[in-house]
């Protein structure tokens, strides 16, 4: 057969006929699937009826986010294909002044409504490119609120899964600038993550909770175990070398220092975190193996991807009995992946290699949140018990690790707290170094 033809059943088909098939072909490519735009605003019920609500004596906010699906019949487009996230609010404003309203509070790199709509433009369907940047701009939210009126509508932010952080801020006084924030952490449905809402309501059922001043917190703090365990509790994982004491909202403020939830073990995500660590790809919800404490795996599992699935510093929370000025108190760990390695005791043959070094993750999450503007206070108390560097402890998969047996202690605030701002309990103080033996070479200057 030439190059010139080929032959398609029983006729021969010339090079220029193939030349106009072959656009025509093109053509059908490019507007197949959005030869229509018919959204589905119905779809709109179901997810406000998981809207959430803040308010204050100027302004009542409404925040809601749709799941992936929804999104997909309300705006017949499948937003998340291009990284987009709408999320819907709605204010009522109470003032008697103007309102502005500060979609950066939300995503600093927000999606303008016309630029997603571009994102599904056809060059050969001018009228529907027209329609679809109409339906978009509509159901943007306005930016301006008058005095005792109410607005709502969508803006397009970049894509989180099973939780976000939504950040409302408005302003209402036209001589002085003066912002009112409303911090939401807001289910996204989709995803089976390592939140784990109903255990704690267990937990609390018929416990009761020991309510602590600041004297007698230290004292409980120091009583708990210095590890995590195994699902038998015979085995020491991960040392205890975490505390946070916060409500769920307050929880939420560390999303906006790029603290992510993550997946449950499932064959699914354990094949996921394999094909990632083979091609060094980023998994920001890759799962946290299961530790346990008082017979039970997290409550909370929380990381911090960096450049690839090897990398990432990760948390677990347990919610305790303890509270403090009425706030929950957690227990957990904290830890830094460095690298990702082959293994026979987890279900998809491999599992992250720790930073030996634990104290470090612990200090790397305090100046985290700090800068976040996320901690009222922090300190340190005694119960992870020391380990050298040269007497190292071991987690349940073989991997050594050191520590100065001390745990911080973080009470997290929804409010921002500027780094000055923050309080400093000086309980104990961690020494300056944790990796030689007093006298031996290297001690002073040596």
């Amino acid at each position: 057969m030439s190059a010139a033809s080929f032959i398609e059943g029983p006729e021969r088909v010339s090079s220029s006929r193939l030349g106009i098939r072959v656009v025509g072909l093109t053509v059908a490519a490019a507007t197949a699937g959005c030869a229509s735009f018919k959204p589905e605003p119905s779809a709109q019920v179901d997810f406000l009826q998981r809207a959430v609500r803040l308010e204050d004596p100027q302004f009542r906010v409404s925040v809601a986010v749709p799941s992936m699906a929804e999104t997909a019949k309300y705006f017949d487009r499948k937003l998340d294909g291009q990284g987009v996230q709408p999320v819907w609010v709605q204010v009522e404003n109470r003032s008697d002044s103007v309102a502005h309203f500060l979609p950066h509070s939300m995503d600093i790199d927000y999606f303008a409504p016309l630029e997603v709509a571009y994102q599904y433009h056809s060059s050969w369907r001018p009228g529907r490119n027209a329609t679809m940047d109409a339906y978009f701009l509509t159901n943007a939210m306005p930016g301006r609120i008058s005095a005792h009126s109410e607005q709502s509508g969508f803006v397009y932010t970049h894509l989180d899964l099973g939780q976000k952080r939504v950040c409302v801020s408005l302003t209402s006084n036209p001589s002085k600038w003066q912002e009112s924030r409303f911090t939401f952490l807001v289910t996204v449905p989709g995803l089976k993550t390592d939140w784990e809402e109903a255990s704690w309501r267990n937990l609390t059922n018929g416990t009761r909770e020991t309510e602590c001043d600041e004297a007698r917190l230290r004292g409980e703090l120091e009583k708990l175990p210095r590890a995590t365990t195994d699902k038998k509790g015979r085995k020491e994982g991960d040392p205890m070398n975490l505390v946070v004491i916060g409500s769920v909202q307050d929880l939420a403020s560390t999303a906006g220092c790029d603290w992510d939830v993550t997946e449950r073990v499932t064959s699914r995500t354990a094949w996921r975190t394999m094909m990632s660590f083979i091609f060094g790809s980023e998994y920001r919800y890759s799962p946290v193996s299961p530790l346990y404490y008082e017979g039970r795996h997290q409550d909370i599992a929380l990381q911090k991807a960096r450049s690839s699935v090897k990398q990432r510093n990760h948390l677990r929370l347990w919610l305790t009995s303890l509270t403090y000025n009425g706030k929950p108190v957690w227990v957990g760990q904290v830890s830094r992946d460095i690298g990702v390695r082959w293994t026979l005791k987890t279900i998809n043959l491999t599992t992250h290699k720790i930073n030996p070094n634990v104290d470090e993750a612990r200090s790397y999450l305090v100046g985290d949140l700090v800068h976040g503007q996320t901690v009222k206070w922090w300190g340190y108390v005694k119960g992870a018990e020391a380990a050298p560097y040269w007497e190292p402890r071991h987690n349940l998969t073989g991997d050594p690790y050191f520590t100065d047996g001390l745990r911080v202690v973080i009470e997290l605030s929804a409010e921002a707290v500027k780094p000055t701002d923050v309080r400093l309990i000086e309980w104990e103080t961690p020494p300056t170094k944790n990796i030689r033996r007093e006298g031996s070479p290297g001690q002073n200057g040596e």
